[in-house]
């Protein structure tokens, strides 16, 4: 689920496992996804506190007490994985290369 400038469409169902991030620092896993109803994430989930110490059933969450959604797949893309590894290592070992550099520099 694709969400964007706060706009999540009404009824969606998504069957991928997601973890909602909640206002009040706590998190609610849903394991196979949830449904949006009314402004609320509809599903079995399990809701832990800040400390990740406490564990409760819920069925529904306010999306107004959601900050943030993560949402995992199972789905393998062979050649996002590619650039991403081909590209982003020599662009993140440039970068660290540059920044040593210009401290070196500076100094």
């Amino acid at each position: 689920m694709n969400i964007e400038d706060g706009q999540v469409p009404p009824g969606r169902r998504t069957r991928s496992a997601v973890k909602a991030h909640l206002q009040d620092g706590s998190v609610v896993i849903f394991p196979r996804g949830f449904t949006l109803e009314d402004g609320v994430l509809r599903g079995a989930g399990e809701r832990y506190d800040l400390t990740r110490r406490e564990r409760k059933l819920v069925d529904d969450v306010p999306l107004d007490e959601v900050a943030a959604l993560e949402s995992y797949g199972a789905e393998l893309r062979p050649v996002a994985t590619f650039f991403g590894v081909a590209v982003g290592g020599p662009v993140i070992t440039l970068s660290t290369f540059l920044a040593i550099y210009i401290l070196l520099v500076s100094l």
